[in-house]
């Protein structure tokens, strides 16, 4: 029964899209679903209903790239009520052009650890009559129930939030999924049938073709997911935090990646430029990115055009591996067997991909 928040007055965000339109550019909203945001100090008395468990009620807490440590919400409380006020909020009073969910997610940092809240124990009890079982101990039956179940939780909670968006708008629908071929990020694959495309956190070629496969409009961040990795609290050679402008002739690589594979292209980090005391197009890191943004625009019409081949995956088990490293075997019949494959699946214009 709670009202909407009222949009302050001037309102900054409205101000910001208008100012965008003149400008003939488009406007995405970023969301985050679950992404991990308490602080695990505040007094917010809602906090604690929320939080994702361990079985001896311990709350699930995230070291947050650096920063800060972060409660890890669970999907199945009334946080959900939450991010449903969230998207209600932004449908009612600003008119952006596509909506961004940075998720679902079901924590971060212990995304593969199962919690036990009493939202969690309660529901999975109303479900299967008993108790979740032990993490550590469980069978392989009991794993894929919980897993399954947690899936659909988390898939039937993204699809409510998209139809409450199609109910309104008829506006593209994007989200986050970096975990495309991750065993923590299962539901993910489940939701490219509800959302219109996704982004996909890195810039390796086979990763975007493989995004490609799904026929789903794709994205990728270009120029600082190595540093947006937490590479910078492992390798001292990177200078501090976001701050530093990354190698020109990388941002060029990366851009050239994602336009090879078809991918949109967003510049991670763009608040950096506003800390330099010249102009941006006056750095090499800036002279590169307005290029490859400059040439897909001029070329959108043949990008868009473009059609990608299927690709292939070439299953190898562990013990073909141990044969294909084996070097008398090798130089017998797999050697010729697995380049014959190879060198057949190329001819064909398919993209062959070992794993």
């Amino acid at each position: 029964g709670e009202t909407l928040p009222r949009p302050a007055k001037p309102d900054p965000m409205r101000d910001t899209l208008q100012s965008l339109r003149k400008r003939g550019l488009r406007a995405i909203a970023y969301i985050p679903l679950n992404h991990p945001f308490m602080s695990p100090g505040s007094p917010d008395p809602r906090y604690p209903n929320w939080v994702k468990r361990f079985p001896d009620g311990k709350p699930m807490i995230t070291a947050h790239m650096g920063f800060n440590h972060l409660l890890e919400g669970c999907i199945n409380s009334s946080i959900r009520q939450l991010y449903t006020r969230m998207v209600q909020e932004v449908l009612s009073h600003y008119d952006f052009d596509v909506i961004y969910f940075d998720g679902p997610y079901q924590g971060l940092e212990h995304m593969g650890e199962y919690c036990y809240c009493e939202h969690c124990e309660q529901a999975f009890s109303k479900r299967f009559g008993k108790q979740i079982p032990q993490q550590a101990s469980m069978t392989e039956a009991e794993d894929d129930q919980y897993r399954m179940w947690l899936t659909d939780a988390v898939v039937g909670f993204f699809r409510d939030i998209c139809g409450q968006i199609r109910a309104e708008k008829n506006i593209p629908i994007l989200f986050n999924n970096s975990g495309l071929l991750t065993p923590t990020g299962q539901w993910k694959d489940r939701c490219l049938t509800i959302a219109d495309g996704f982004m996909f956190e890195g810039s390796d070629l086979f990763g975007l073709q493989l995004g490609q496969s799904t026929g789903k409009t794709i994205w990728t961040y270009i120029g600082s997911y190595a540093e947006y990795g937490g590479a910078h609290l492992e390798n001292k050679a990177i200078r501090g935090w976001y701050s530093f402008p990354l190698e020109g002739r990388r941002i060029a690589m990366d851009c050239a990646i994602a336009t090879a594979a078809g991918a949109g292209c967003k510049y991670w980090g763009l608040s950096r430029f506003f800390y330099q005391p010249e102009s941006p197009a006056t750095y090499p890191e800036g002279r590169y990115l307005k290029a490859a943004f400059d040439f897909q625009t001029e070329h959108r019409d043949l990008l868009d055009s473009v059609q990608h081949r299927a690709q292939a995956g070439v299953l190898v088990s562990d013990q073909t591996i141990k044969w294909y490293r084996d070097k008398s075997f090798v130089q017998r019949a797999y050697g010729n067997y697995f380049q014959g494959a190879y060198s057949l699946l190329k001819a064909l214009n398919i993209e062959p991909e070992p794993f």
